[in-house]
């Protein structure tokens, strides 16, 4: 998981800076260096107010089962729903992506690092929230600490499925 603030302005860096002989043959892998573990980013998205049960993953699995047998194909979950097989959890290999030719070149050039996402996830839970992609916490106590809709912003443009062509 990496903000596409930093994938954006590092290909954009890499595109205006990597044009030596040197940097013709090397790929540019742009992904978050120090990637969140997911359990860091539940807890961080359960201090926001949300409701989060740690699973097992095959307890998850029927949980999504029963979640999609209710909502069928107008689950925004069924697209991805055949992913989840019973095995999928037991054959999980965390892919590992050399990012050091983008790292490199960012540092050798002044080019953008990547923010801690763990440091963000209030802001895009705010943001997600003011787009309508998410209801607000039911524990709002909590959440109002954290929600800022000036630092979002009036005009935020609302992506949605109706609007996407």
């Amino acid at each position: 998981m990496a903000p596409v603030d930093y994938v954006a302005r590092s290909i954009v860096h890499i595109a205006l800076r990597s044009n030596g002989a040197c940097y013709k043959k090397l790929s540019f892998n742009v992904v978050n260096p120090h990637p969140p573990r997911f359990w860091e980013l539940f807890d961080r998205v359960g201090s926001f107010g949300y409701e989060i049960a740690h699973l097992p993953y095959k307890s998850w699995r029927l949980k999504l089962i029963e979640v999609l047998r209710k909502g069928g194909l107008q689950s925004s979950l069924f697209p991805i729903a055949s992913q989840f097989s019973e095995e999928w959890y037991d054959n999980l290999r965390k892919p590992i992506y050399d990012c050091s030719n983008v790292l490199e070149l960012n540092k050798l050039n002044s080019g953008p690092t990547c923010p801690n996402v763990l440091d963000n996830v209030f802001l895009y839970l705010s943001y997600m929230i003011r787009c309508g992609f998410l209801p607000p916490p039911s524990d709002e106590t909590h959440a109002k600490l954290f929600l800022d809709w000036n630092m979002i912003g009036e005009n935020v443009q609302r992506l949605c499925r109706t609007n996407r062509h």
